[in-house]
């Protein structure tokens, strides 16, 4: 399975790059080089191209090899692959610029597993001068990202898929705005292949043999004003309901974004099973939150059927009815929340899941603090929740108009 993953890290991590004006000369080793160092610049592993040469107009890479990958004790990882960057020319600012990069497809198969991927596209690549020279350089890249059709088969037998997945980034004409997308649309999962027989039995129960779904995102990062505000991060699932959590991040400048990518090229150079490994991640955490205040956070949830299919389940369990249900609840979930000495919001959150359960339309968690309140200030809510509503503006309300 690893391989699995290499592979798929390899694919995603060359969609590095975005946008031309001038045409001259191309040298192939030199364009595989930017490349390179435009990658290892964000620092999230190191990657070392083997060859690359022309083809026309076209820049053809070929083999590639990943260090410091996350979550792994290996040293480094060598994999065959053809990369094809088409219509490559140069830039007025001495960098490249290429149409596409069109990678081969993935196809491997391992103890009865098989994975495949089709179709992986990157769209409008630009490779600056110097990657390193300004962190735009390196964050600015690429128009759009796409891959897919994606499926795993057990035994000949299809068991996970995935239609598509693309992601796109736009930047305004002063590079001071970049506007976010990615959609995965055509998910399908085969949950009879679960091998927890009591999941399995369960989710039957729920009239849940599948699931097909979707997710979607969409964010706008302001320089100007340091704002990450993400309007949509969302997961779709037919006969279960959607999930969307959006909200505002400030603090996020570009000196931040540059001293964080500089963490995380100097994490890179650390063994990944050390202590020191750990704790140097742990330093960077604890840095983002102090540079970082919270603007505003909704969790929605709109219910597709679920919740009813549940409380039959709980109340055939039980020898319950619905009402019964709802009335134990209604009992119950006061004296929980009573502990954390916040009487208003108690009562709007008793009342929300009441309502929704009497008629679940959608459920809702809103903080909209008045102000701004720094990440390391919610440590204050840990530790004394009866601040929650007045210092983030929290509100739970249930059936509610998006």
């Amino acid at each position: 399975m690893m391989n699995l993953k290499l592979n798929l890290i390899g694919a995603c991590a060359i969609s590095t790059m975005m946008m031309p004006t001038v045409a001259l000369a191309v040298e192939a080793q030199d364009f595989a080089n930017r490349l390179q160092e435009t990658i290892n610049s964000l620092g999230s592993f190191t990657i070392a191209f083997d060859e690359a040469s022309m083809d026309g107009n076209d820049v053809v890479i070929s083999g590639f090899s990943l260090s410091n990958l996350p979550g792994t004790d290996d040293e480094q990882k060598s994999m065959d692959g053809k990369i094809v960057f088409t219509n490559v020319l140069d830039t007025d600012n001495g960098g490249y610029w290429a149409e596409q990069a069109l990678f081969e497809d993935v196809d491997i198969s391992k103890d009865g597993i098989r994975f495949t991927v089709s179709d992986i596209v990157v769209e409008g690549i630009e490779l600056f001068a110097d990657p390193t020279s300004n962190v735009l350089n390196a964050m600015k890249l690429y128009q759009r990202f796409s891959i897919g059709p994606i499926s795993v088969d057990k035994e000949g037998e299809s068991v996970f898929l995935v239609d598509g997945m693309s992601v796109t980034a736009q930047w305004n004409d002063d590079d001071t705005i970049m506007q976010s997308d990615y959609d995965i649309v055509g998910i399908y999962g085969d949950l009879s292949k679960i091998d927890e027989r009591e999941a399995q039995e369960m989710l039957g129960m729920l009239g849940l043999t599948e699931i097909n779904a979707s997710m979607a995102g969409r964010s706008t990062w302001d320089l100007n004003e340091g704002r990450l505000t993400i309007s949509e991060s969302s997961i779709s699932v037919e006969n279960v309901g959607r999930l969307n959590i959006s909200g505002d991040i400030l603090g996020y400048t570009l000196a931040f974004a540059e001293k964080t990518q500089q963490m995380a090229r100097d994490i890179q150079k650390i063994d990944a099973g050390s202590s020191e490994y750990e704790m140097q991640n742990m330093q960077m955490l604890m840095s983002m939150a102090a540079d970082l205040s919270f603007g505003g956070l909704n969790i929605r949830f709109d219910d597709d059927s679920i919740t009813l299919k549940i409380m039959d389940l709980i109340g055939e369990k039980e020898d319950l009815s619905r009402k019964g249900i709802i009335s134990t609840v209604a009992q119950i979930l006061p004296m929980a929340l009573g502990e954390l000495n916040m009487p208003e919001l108690q009562a709007e959150i008793t009342d929300a899941v009441i309502s929704f359960l009497r008629d679940p339309q959608s459920i809702e968690i809103d903080a909209s603090p008045s102000e701004a309140v720094p990440f390391m200030g919610l440590m204050a809510v840990a530790q004394n929740p009866s601040i929650a509503k007045d210092l983030l503006g929290l509100s739970v309300s249930a059936n509610q108009p998006e």
